[in-house]
């Protein structure tokens, strides 16, 4: 796992200050032209996430909500549920589309309290990149898990065709949390897919991913990382 590509090109900043500049972002684009989100692995669209406040406070704010997991699904449909004109997609997104299976620790035991608050919303595509298999956590909090994992098959729709569909509803704002397939889904997206702010999850990246996914955003975008988090920053903003 990386914290910054070898190639130097990203900016280092603490996760606060990080967080502070993108809530500075979304309020210029609001002003611009109005937030039109689109956030793919929303989870419940409210625990761990970076925007639900910013859309909340703002009622213009519009946003297209896609989470593969049924039960986070339905949570964030009802967290949302005062968002009017949003949209909200029960699927994946993938570079390729068609059936997948995905990894994921059983929402009924984090709910119950069998397993750690910690374990909500923890599902992959890649399940050797999180705490699914161990990774980045101790083997104690594995274990507290590990018999909780659960598979099943899931749709998914490519990145081109999420795009061409027009399902994006013309986006400005991106913002990802996909567990280590983020850069693959960004960079299968039509070059017209451009928006102004974009919120990715960086950590679980390998260094050739991150590399990649800096070249792909060089040098439409102003980049900047926590070593969690990745944000980009369109240098030439055009209103969309």
């Amino acid at each position: 796992m990386i914290t910054m590509p070898a190639s130097g090109r990203v900016e280092a900043m603490k996760s606060a200050d990080l967080h502070e500049r993108f809530a500075q972002e979304l309020s210029r684009v609001m002003v611009d032209s109005g937030v039109r989100l689109l956030q793919i692995g929303a989870g419940d669209g409210r625990r761990h996430d970076p925007i639900f406040g910013f859309m909340k406070r703002n009622s213009g704010a519009q946003g297209v909500f896609i989470e593969p997991m049924l039960e986070y699904f339905e949570a964030l449909v009802q967290n949302y549920h005062d968002k009017v004109g949003s949209t909200f997609l029960n699927l994946a997104v993938t570079p390729e589309g068609g059936e997948r299976v995905i990894h994921f620790v059983d929402p009924a035991a984090v709910a119950s309290g069998v397993v750690p608050a910690w374990a909500f919303g923890i599902s992959s595509l890649l399940p050797n990149r999180n705490a699914i298999s161990g990774a980045l956590v101790s083997e104690d909090s594995f274990a507290k898990i590990r018999e909780h994992v659960r598979t099943r098959r899931i749709h998914s729709i490519s990145s081109t065709a999420l795009i061409e569909a027009g399902l994006d509803r013309g986006a400005n704002v991106y913002v990802s949390d996909c567990e280590g397939m983020d850069a693959d889904i960004l960079m299968a997206m039509p070059s017209t897919f451009r928006p102004k702010v974009l919120l990715m999850e960086w950590m679980l990246l390998d260094t050739e991913e991150g590399d990649a996914l800096v070249s792909f955003l060089n040098p439409d975008y102003e980049l900047l990382s926590d070593g969690i988090d990745l944000l980009c920053v369109r240098r030439k903003v055009v209103s969309q």
